[in-house]
This record gives C-alpha cells, structure tokens and sequence, in this order.
C-alpha cells in the first residue's frame, strides 16, 4: 500500500459488510443475513451465505476519474446463529472492525489514514479507538442523537470533580431546521458523473457516555437545496479538520 502513497499524502479506506452467496455442507459459516442488494427500506429479504467484513483502499488512477475500490483485508463475521452453532463466543462488527484498524495502522504507522464506514461503525467506542492511533473515522450519525459542548474551563477554587462535557447542544435535526443555521453550498461529484449541488453546515461538540471518556467531534449536515434528497448528517473523529462534504460523501459511491 505504499506505492498508492504519494509525498505528504493520506490513504482513505472503505469498511463495509458484504454477503458472500455460497452453499454446502462443508460450508461451517454459512448462516442466513440481510440481503442489501434483494432488500429495501420497505421490505428486509435475507439470503443464505457468508458475511464478511472487507477493508478496502480507495484510489483514483490516472487514466480515469472515478475511483475504485481495492480489497486489502477481510474477515469473516458470522451471525449470532452461527457462532452458537460452532462453540464460539459471537464477535460483533465494531470489534471486529476496531482490530481491523488496529492491524492497519500496525502495516504504516506513519501514514495518515482515513477510514469511511456505514452506521455499523457509529459506536463511540469505535471513534475512540481510531482516535488514539491517529486514524481519522467519517461514518453517518443521527440526526437526533446527543452531542454536548465541551466542559468549560474550570475555576479556581472550585470544589469537586471535574466536568467532563459542558450543556447539552441542539440535536442535529434541530440545527437542520433552524432559521439561524447558516449554510455553504458545494458542487460534488454523483454517481452518473455529473455535478450536483447540495448544501452543507458544519459544527464540534463532543460526544458522552456515562463512564466513558469524550470523544470530540465535527458534525456534517448534507442536505439537497431541492428537497429531492433525504438529509444526512456524518461525523469525524478529527474536529479540527475542515470538512469536506465530497469526502463525506464519497463513502456512498463505495460501500
């Protein structure tokens, strides 16, 4: 993955599920899981199979301009079924995917990497982890989830522990309705190849749990100035980074 690697520049990676269709007996973890390719937001279809859990590296080559998506890593990821049916203690995604990063980053420790996910991969745990070694995570967040500011200096002579997250903000679906919310239109690349304008507002909170430490993050609202699209809202594990709807958005044409 070094020769993709040019002076000074990053590596983005795609982490996404996919469902391998095969059958037989020797199979041990085939189960049945959702199909997304038969399945709609109607209608939940699931097909008999093998799911994988596939890190791919995302480039551009020269001679064209859409990017392409090359597998480097891939693990198995069995439904609960099917660990409980071979004896083994059942490994959920974000595990599994926070030591695929853990892997990565061992391979170049030195290059900055940044990683694309789909809802799976919106678990704070998961953000932390990326956090701590340098890797910067951009995965979709809820538009009616809980984000707080982040604590305020604290005083002299103020008794008591320290607080660890400052009042609680407007969830992102309110910020999106907001009359006040200032937002900055972008021209981005689609999946016919042609431009679409869309328009996006940007903001950094911290995200909680109780027990836990904070995460900062910057939260991205995208949403289409013709109402033809649904809204969407992501998050980044790098609050000072200048956000980039295009990159945001690019997991959309990869997973």
């Amino acid at each position: 993955m070094q020769t993709f690697v040019a002076v000074g520049g990053e590596l983005t990676f795609v982490i996404d599920e996919t469902l391998e269709r095969r059958w037989g007996r020797r199979i041990s973890t085939r189960g049945h899981d959702r199909d997304p390719l038969a399945s709609s937001q109607q209608r939940a279809m699931a097909t008999s199979g093998r799911r994988w859990l596939v890190v791919t590296l995302v480039i551009t080559p020269p001679w064209t301009q859409r990017s392409w998506a090359l597998p480097v890593l891939s693990v198995p990821a069995p439904t609960p079924e099917v660990s409980r049916r071979l004896g083994r203690r059942h490994k959920t995604v974000p595990p599994w995917a926070r030591h695929m990063r853990r892997v990565m980053r061992r391979w170049l420790p030195t290059i900055e990497m940044t990683v694309i996910g789909d809802h799976t991969s919106s678990v704070l745990e998961l953000g932390r982890a990326c956090a701590r070694r340098g890797v910067r995570l951009i995965a979709p967040r809820r538009r009616d989830a809980a984000l707080d500011a982040p604590a305020p200096p604290r005083l002299a002579g103020t008794n008591g522990r320290p607080r660890v997250k400052g009042a609680r903000l407007p969830t992102l679906e309110h910020g999106r309705k907001a009359q006040q919310t200032a937002w900055q239109r972008v021209r981005v690349r689609w999946y016919d190849g042609r431009r679409r304008q869309l328009e996006v507002t940007s903001g950094t909170a911290v995200w909680y749990r109780i027990g836990q430490p904070v995460l900062p993050v910057r939260w991205v609202i995208v949403r289409d100035p013709t109402g033809q699209l649904e809204p969407r809202a992501y998050f980044s594990t790098c609050p000072s980074a200048r956000p980039d709807v295009r990159q945001a958005l690019d997991h959309r044409n990869h997973l």
